[in-house]
């Protein structure tokens, strides 16, 4: 009885992760988070085997983490089990670590340093190949946008040192009051000594958000965007005979759309161009006649390849695949006035190429290196396998009144690195684009937590961000993070919004990921006091 009792405070801290992750717009349960810690740090606390501790831990994040990504069940069964292991490990880890900084050097220091470890870790984790982006416990604040504001500091990794924080003060907190035999809580307790760290966790951030939303915002310019949702499934018929018709439904949506409407972009999704144009000449030519038709800027997601002569060096993957046609997930901007010869103008230098593929989807970890490991893929769609871009890449176009502006664009899965948007920024980039195709997910929440998360990289940045998906979520979100425009999910809309452009330089774009790195640094000087624990312990 008593075993499962313990069990039942990891199963309730559980509970607590995987229902706080954004996942409905009418249930912003971001706050559980706010203690989900706390009744997994009692149980640990009285746990003093290895084994006991790394399984309680594993209890509480697994529910949690599967509870997160149930949605990618409607993908793939297989991909749903390697999110789920992957997430499930890397939020372990710093659990781990807890437990030997307590074994070799105190329970409090172990407490009062986890923020530090979890934020280092994470951290590092993303600089990986393995990087799975929706793996920061900061997102699970992305609906509360009166708490996150000081991300335009710290970045999205900042969020998750605060939450960590915020759940030991409240653990410290609450276990004080119950070592106190006339302790009551009531709002009395929140004046003490013993709640001013908690107190103080709360009040500092929104203070900041106070600060940030009344303070008086200089002019800004604004454009006109129209994001065009089609609809189009990611399962439906590509086969040869049938792109003209997927494509087809995008032009005259698009077209549709334009009538009577003065505008100065016209974004498309991920897949919108479903052919490879710099190999099509009759798509090439189609798109440049509608794009002098519409005298307006396009943005769109397209597939484009690099052709290798026979004598020309290969990347070793493709040596060892016996390819000489290298594909790439790209971005580009077509303008009327590149149109010439009646067409648009292919070079690959000219493109944004994805530079964040998703492991085991679209390219497997190491497999430039170690060619065999490349059939390791998840089967989802049909996409060729992708190699990776190399540099940020912003585009310049001219609006209706003949001003240039700056444009930075992510594609789908790239929208969940801070330092990418970061980098953009710095380019020079005025608003921020995300284009996805998240069809793949079916319609469940899986769609909505993705869009969450974008609001970090408004925040971030101080930037507008406008997402074009192909069957949604279609959405404006402003500087603050806060959604301007939207249109439903699974839905043939158009949506147009009004973007302010910016050129600010938030302390996070100009200083980058200093906190991460500062717990990186606190992280290894821990290390080295175990190690001196440990070597003083032999003698």
């Amino acid at each position: 009885m008593k075993n499962s009792q313990s069990y039942l405070m990891c199963v309730i801290s559980g509970l607590l992760l995987g229902l706080s992750v954004p996942s409905f717009s009418f249930a912003p349960l971001g706050f559980l988070a706010w203690g989900w810690l706390v009744p997994l740090l009692f149980e640990l606390e009285k746990t003093e085997k290895f084994t006991a501790f790394v399984a309680r831990s594993l209890v509480s994040v697994g529910i949690g983490f599967t509870i997160i990504t149930l949605w990618v069940v409607n993908a793939s069964v297989i991909g749903l089990f390697a999110s789920m292991l992957m997430g499930i490990v890397v939020w372990t880890i710093p659990l781990i670590c807890f437990f030997f900084v307590r074994r070799f050097l105190s329970w409090k220091i172990a407490l009062w340093s986890l923020p530090f470890v979890w934020t280092a870790w994470e951290w590092l984790y993303h600089l990986t190949e393995f990087s799975f982006g929706a793996v920061r416990l900061g997102y699970t604040q992305a609906d509360l946008i009166w708490i996150i504001q000081f991300a335009d500091i710290t970045g999205a990794e900042g969020v998750t040192f605060w939450l960590v924080l915020l759940d030991v003060a409240l653990f410290v907190f609450i276990e004080k009051q119950l070592s106190n035999t006339n302790a009551k809580f009531n709002l009395a307790t929140l004046l003490t000594k013993n709640a001013l760290p908690a107190v103080l966790l709360f009040v500092l951030p929104l203070g900041y958000a106070a600060f940030v939303f009344l303070k008086t915002q200089p002019p800004e310019k604004e454009i006109t965007v129209f994001a065009v949702q089609p609809n189009i499934s990611p399962f439906a018929d590509y086969s040869e005979k049938n792109l003209p018709n997927i494509f087809g439904k995008q032009l005259a949506l698009t077209s549709k759309a334009l009538k009577n409407e003065t505008l100065d972009l016209i974004l498309w999704n991920e897949v919108a161009v479903p052919y490879i144009l710099s190999d099509d000449d009759g798509a090439n030519e189609y798109l440049a006649k509608q794009i002098k038709k519409w005298n307006t800027p396009v943005l769109t997601g397209l597939i484009e390849v690099r052709n290798y002569a026979d004598s020309e060096p290969r990347p070793l993957l493709m040596e060892a695949q016996n390819r000489r046609t290298e594909f790439f997930n790209a971005a580009a901007l077509f303008q009327p006035s590149q149109i010439q010869d009646n067409k648009l103008p292919i070079n690959l230098a000219d493109l944004y190429l994805k530079r964040r593929l998703m492991p085991f989807l679209e390219h497997v970890p190491f497999s430039d290196r170690f060619p065999p490991v490349a059939d390791w893929m998840i089967p989802i769609g049909t996409r060729p396998r992708l190699s990776y871009g190399e540099t940020a890449q912003t585009f310049d176009f001219q609006t209706k009144d003949g001003a240039t502006v700056r444009v930075g664009t992510m594609i789908c899965y790239e929208n969940l690195y801070p330092e990418m948007s970061a980098e953009l920024v710095r380019s020079g980039a005025q608003f921020l684009t995300a284009i996805t195709n998240e069809g793949f997910f079916a319609g469940s929440q899986g769609q909505y937590q993705l869009a969450a998360f974008s609001r970090f990289r408004a925040i971030e940045t101080r930037r507008a961000v406008v997402r074009a998906a192909a069957t949604g979520i279609t959405r404006a979100t402003d500087k603050f993070g806060r959604v301007t425009a939207e249109v439903p999910a699974w839905s043939e809309q158009i949506l147009a919004a009004r973007i302010a452009l910016s050129d600010e330089q938030t302390l996070y774009v100009r200083f980058g990921d200093w906190l991460p790195i500062s717990c990186c640094l606190i992280s290894i000087l821990l290390v080295s006091a175990i190690i001196r624990q440990v070597v003083t312990r032999k003698r």
